[in-house]
């Protein structure tokens, strides 16, 4: 039937029209975009508003060095690295001071080294440095710099 929307078990869309001026010849395509749910096909719990995106001052590939002392730390605390560079990600200023979270703003607009600082529950410091090339981070502890 010419028009006709069928529907593919991917969920997506198909679509048959005829070439005007071509008798016999009929085009088939494929809609991207999955089929419209019906209100039984809805979630019940519409989902919530979307997180702001933020620059991410690391690659997503991300290289991290840990030194033993931060390694030893964190084991301490029982917490997760992963946490602390999500946070230095989201250029999450931690405990720097007002010029240090500007100069990182800076860094991330001129591609220059990228610096965080942070404690630990048990009150430990931490640093997170990203290289400028963006290929590495590194966690250390400020005695291990």
């Amino acid at each position: 039937m010419p028009g006709a929307s069928p529907k593919r078990p991917d969920g997506r869309l198909t679509h048959t029209n005829s070439i005007p001026g071509r008798s016999g010849v009929k085009v088939k395509r494929f809609l991207s975009t999955p089929a419209v749910q019906t209100s039984r096909e809805r979630p019940a719990v519409p989902p919530g508003p979307r997180a702001p995106q933020r620059p991410a001052t690391v690659p997503k590939s991300l290289r991290a060095t840990v030194p033993p002392g931060a390694l030893n730390a964190f084991a301490a605390t029982g917490e997760n690295a992963i946490n602390y560079i999500v946070r230095h990600m989201n250029l999450d200023p931690g405990v720097l001071a007002a010029e240090d979270q500007l100069a990182n703003l800076q860094a991330v607009r001129d591609g220059t080294r990228v610096f965080s600082a942070y404690e630990l529950r048990d009150g430990t410091r931490i640093w997170l440095i990203t290289e400028a090339d963006r290929s590495a981070t590194t966690i250390l502890l400020p005695e291990e710099y």
